[in-house]
């Protein structure tokens, strides 16, 4: 690659500037990494990007969101479905009268469980 780097540059070949733009190619990725590691904010804040974008075009607002979970936690201890070990995930929104995809979203944001 470094020889790509200096004939493309029009520098000739020359061991000398092949050994240093490697080092150079070599310290830079060593600073690249270790600041990366040190700044773990960095990692965390494209999670949190990617968790927004993923409900962006939900219809589900926070307050139904709410409410959903509310109606959800009752119909668990009254009725216990858990008990059924071959409860699907349209049946619990059926008992529930809301759309799959909303239960399945309640589920995974407000407990932070899946439901399988």
């Amino acid at each position: 690659m470094t020889y790509g780097i200096l004939i493309g540059f029009g520098l000739g070949y020359n061991v000398a500037a092949d050994y240093l733009l490697t080092f150079a190619m070599t310290l830079f990725m060593f600073i690249t990494a270790a600041r990366s590691i040190s700044q773990p904010e960095i990692h965390l804040s494209i999670v949190d990007l990617n968790e927004t974008v993923k409900y962006a075009r939900s219809s589900l607002n926070d307050e139904a969101a709410q409410r959903i979970q509310g109606r959800l936690l009752d119909l668990m201890e009254q009725n216990k479905p858990y008990l059924n070990k071959n409860l699907r995930l349209e049946e619990l929104a059926g008992f529930l009268n809301v759309p799959v995809h909303h239960l399945s979203r309640v589920i995974n944001e407000k407990t932070g469980l899946s439901f399988f």
